[in-house]
């Protein structure tokens, strides 16, 4: 009897724990969190749009489809079995703990929202197959993102993406990867360690190269490279021998030629808007280019056909285009520009060489017959006559001041160093024993220079005296304190003794004008 009654109380227990499991089914789960009600559904959902169940299970919810709009992300029901999950267009701005914890997922579709981030957590997914992120505002990728060991399709087109990181070539499964639309301008050669892949696209990104290592994607079908900045095709590219469909159209820098790739022919080459140097036959069974959608067997209507030199010259890396087919002839023009700009150099150096030469020949032939020397603000210079004769004939000698304001001279009496009161202004000159306190020196040609006796062999410029013009006998004046020579070398002082009959005038000025020209 009591084991009745416990058998009795065990049966009402599992009746009253399956319907409590009963009435918190996927379909209430799922319809209260959306309905924001409390209602039991049961089952009545797995027919819904939308929705696939299996045996009660939800395994796909589409709110596409189910055209309805998630309230909140952060609440989303666990659903223990549920493996496709599309939440589109919903505003949706991170990619909360209660999508991480459905571990059961195998495609992950968060299309169109406002994710600005994908979590590290995200590889706790381990079961996911597909995930697509596109249209999103998501800017930098994650490593953990690239662990999933089972990842076959992964869309992270229309983000903001600049950098893909090394890390990808983890994802050993992956069959599908789609980058367009972003900002990417380098592709790491990890990127082309993925053994699966099929098809890559990197359509309406900032990529300037495609690296050798692409020949690396074996099984390749399709590769869309359109609206890029690339300049140039690697010949590697062409070793893709599985290659369906290639797109390279508005990349408007890209001077390239279109050659076979292995024994295959490609269904559809997309070339429009590219310089095509050449192509060669049975490249490409379809083909667009400059607008116009032909045959292969058309192609020489509308393209240059490769010969087997530009082929060959191609796989040795030789690029040969109208340019660079006179490539030789600009290097030789170089080197002759190089030549000429040279000798044009050596030219004027000689030129200015030759000049400062011939301007040192006429500066010293001027010293032969005009010394100079400076102190303070007075410039004495010293004509030589060079005609001057031994004999008694009487020798001139001139030096001019010309005072820009006040042509006309002024004619001092020398007789004192200070005062000129013995020297009448008719230049009547005849006395210069009263010039005590300095010594006096004439030469033919040449002006009388006055020395301190105090300071022998200093030339006092304050008390120089110049000859000029006018007759007066020097002959007994003392003049043998002056050691002209070490003033001007060049002076022949043989007839120093004896001063006689020289053409002389004493010019003094009390302060030198402001400005002058030697007049010779």
């Amino acid at each position: 009897m009591i084991n009745k009654i416990f058998l009795t109380f065990l049966f009402l227990m599992y009746g009253l724990s399956f319907y409590l499991v009963k009435g918190q089914s996927d379909c209430t789960l799922l319809y209260n969190y959306i309905n924001g009600d409390s209602n039991d559904y049961s089952n009545d959902c797995c027919s819904d749009p939308g929705i696939n169940c299996d045996n009660g299970y939800i395994t796909k919810f589409s709110n596409k489809d189910a055209k309805k709009l998630i309230p909140d992300i952060t609440s989303f029901p666990y659903l223990s079995r549920i493996e496709n999950l599309t939440i589109i267009d919903n505003g949706i701005k991170e990619i909360s703990d209660s999508i991480i914890k459905l571990t059961s997922l195998k495609s992950l579709d968060l299309d169109t929202n406002s994710i600005e981030s994908i979590p590290s957590t995200i590889q706790n997914l381990t079961n996911l197959e597909i995930l697509r992120l596109n249209d999103n505002n998501i800017k930098e990728l994650p490593n953990e993102l690239f662990n999933f060991a089972n990842l076959k399709l992964l869309n992270l087109r229309g983000n903001q993406i600049e950098i893909i990181p090394p890390a990808i070539q983890n994802l050993s499964q992956l069959q599908e990867l789609y980058f367009e639309e972003n900002n990417i301008k380098e592709l790491p050669n990890e990127l082309f360690n993925l053994p699966s892949l099929i098809k890559l696209n990197f359509r309406e990104n900032n990529i300037e190269i495609i690296p050798p290592a692409i020949q690396n994607l074996s099984k390749l079908e399709y590769l869309f490279l359109k609206r890029n900045n690339i300049k140039q095709l690697p010949k590697e590219i062409f070793n893709l021998k599985n290659l369906k469909r290639l797109t390279l159209h508005d990349n408007h820098n890209l001077k390239t030629k279109i050659i076979n790739f292995g024994s295959t022919t490609l269904i559809d080459c997309n070339l429009n808007n590219i310089n095509v140097i050449c192509y060669q036959p049975h490249t490409c069974n379809k083909i667009t280019f400059n607008n116009i959608e032909f045959k292969d067997a058309e192609a020489e209507k509308e393209l240059r056909l490769c010969t087997q030199e530009d082929i060959n010259n191609f796989y040795r890396g030789i690029e040969e285009n109208d340019n660079q087919k006179r490539s030789p002839f600009m290097i030789i023009g170089i080197i002759l520009g190089c030549i000429v700009v040279i000798l044009i150099g050596i030219l004027v150096a000689f030129l200015l060489i030759k000049k400062r030469k011939s301007k040192r020949e006429d500066n010293g032939s001027d010293k032969s017959s005009k010394d100079e020397f400076r102190t303070g603000s007075i410039k004495v210079t010293l004509n030589q006559n060079q005609n001057h004769d031994n004999s008694n004939n009487d020798e001139k000698a001139g030096v001019n001041y010309e005072n820009n304001n006040d042509s006309k001279k002024e004619q001092k009496d020398l007789s004192s160093p200070l005062n000129s009161t013995d020297v009448n202004t008719n230049r009547n000159i005849n006395r210069m024993d009263n010039y005590s306190g300095h010594s006096t020196v004439a030469l033919p040609g040449m002006v009388v220079l006055l020395n301190d006796p105090q300071h022998p062999g200093n030339y006092v410029m304050s008390n120089v005296a110049l000859i000029n013009n006018t007759n007066t006998d020097l002959t007994n004046q003392s003049h043998a304190s002056i050691n002209i020579q070490n003033l001007f070398p060049s002076i022949n002082t043989d007839r120093i003794s004896n001063g006689s009959h020289y053409s002389l005038s004493i010019d003094e000025r009390d302060e030198p004008p402001p400005e002058y020209s030697e007049v010779n």
